[in-house]
């Protein structure tokens, strides 16, 4: 069986919702299903993750990010929008 992966746990995860999170299971499945806009690397560098490109403006007060083409699974796009209101909620 190719692209499958199996993660053993000795308990479920309390939500997979990135904001109500904190315990290590539920953090640990969050941090294997969602992407962000950028990702740190073994070498402690940033790059982009759903960004293409982005800016940093003010001194590193303001970030301007440039979303890449990527899809939810149904199959709609993943629009700036949907960040905002993830941050927002």
């Amino acid at each position: 069986m190719r692209d499958v992966l199996r993660i053993c746990s000795h308990k479920d995860p309390i939500t997979l919702d990135p904001q109500k999170s904190g315990d290590p299971v539920s953090s640990t499945l969050i941090f294997l299903l969602f992407k962000g806009l950028n990702r740190f690397e073994s070498d402690y560098k940033i790059s982009c993750d759903s960004a293409r490109s982005f800016h940093i403006l003010n001194n590193d007060k303001e970030f301007v990010f440039f979303l890449g083409e990527h899809y939810w699974s149904d199959g709609n796009r993943i629009t700036a929008h949907d960040f905002v209101y993830s941050w927002q909620r």
